[in-house]
């Protein structure tokens, strides 16, 4: 039996070594407990178990989804928050299923159309929203699924690149060097960005953490390495980038709970604006106090 990967499927890192020798002794002792899902002819879900099954010489369990099974809404509902994923992972892996969903999805009249309604997300909010990440993040990782090199977005899903220096690597080798030319006149200063334009453009806490978290991996890593070289002076000099990267660890988290505290304040001063106008739904209330200084001002009048 030849199978092969659904590309949804591949969507997500593979397991690493040590896990898969882990799956491989379970499987060996206890057989495949879980079947693995097919679609179309190809392992939408549970590729490790498949592989497992045929390095034991064992035929897999396979369990065939219907045709109105919406392949990439179910590979994200298995996926997405069961795995140890961070926040650059959920979002490349949302953004390429989700821009499949729309290539691979069937027109209202073909057959077998439509798929569930559990459908996978379609605008940049629903897709920050199911992988718990911002829209920049977003905006991000759907530069890094339609412009990065492959190894550049292998990196990312593997979780040993940020989406953020992954699009700063996109635009090291997209941009080349312009020589600058002398103006004559001066350009009128650029507009600034729209609300959306302004949100994408913000850095984010989630990336912020997750840098900050993969320095901190590699520095501790270069530090084992320097201490069982014996090498004094480097050891001395990783552990003190170390310790600033744990601080700036520390501080990013501050400004983290700084933040929420805030927009709790925002919120409450919102709300109580909203008692004095008689509304209570937060997208309304701004609406609804205008409408107020106005009838004030006729009033008045």
């Amino acid at each position: 039996m030849t199978l092969t990967q659904h590309p949804l499927s591949a969507a997500f890192p593979a397991m690493d070594s040590h896990d898969f020798d882990a799956l491989l002794a379970d499987i060996r002792e206890h057989g495949q407990r879980e079947p693995a899902a097919l679609w179309q002819g190809q392992v939408l879900d549970g590729w490790h178990r498949v592989r497992a099954c045929m390095a034991l010489g064992i035929e897999p369990k396979l369990l065939k989804l219907a045709e109105g099974t919406d392949p990439a809404a179910y590979v994200l509902s298995k996926n997405l928050h069961r795995r140890h994923l961070n926040a650059s992972q959920r979002a490349l892996a949302i953004v390429t299923c989700t821009d499949w969903a729309r290539s691979g999805r069937p027109k209202k009249d073909a057959p077998g159309a439509p798929f569930s309604e559990d459908a996978a997300p379609a605008s940049r909010d629903d897709m920050a929203k199911a992988a718990d990440v911002s829209r920049s993040t977003i905006a991000q990782a759907k530069v890094v699924a339609t412009k990065a090199a492959p190894e550049v977005r292998d990196a990312v899903r593997d979780g040993k690149m940020s989406v953020k220096a992954a699009v700063k690597a996109v635009k090291g080798t997209s941009e080349p060097k312009r020589t600058r030319k002398p103006s004559k006149l001066k350009a009128p200063p650029a507009p600034a960005p729209a609300a959306d334009e302004a949100d994408d453009l913000c850095p984010s806490v989630d990336e912020l953490i997750d840098e900050l978290q993969a320095d901190n991996e590699r520095l501790v890593a270069l530090l084992k390495v320097a201490e069982q070289s014996d090498l004094a002076a480097e050891a001395i000099k990783w552990r003190r980038m170390y310790d600033d990267a744990v601080r700036k660890q520390a501080d990013a988290m501050d400004a983290v709970k700084r933040a929420e505290r805030r927009e709790a304040w925002n919120k409450k001063q919102l709300m109580r604006c909203g008692r004095a106008v008689d509304e209570t739904d937060p997208d309304k209330i701004a609406a609804a106090v205008e409408a107020f200084v106005r009838a004030i001002g006729r009033a008045a009048a």
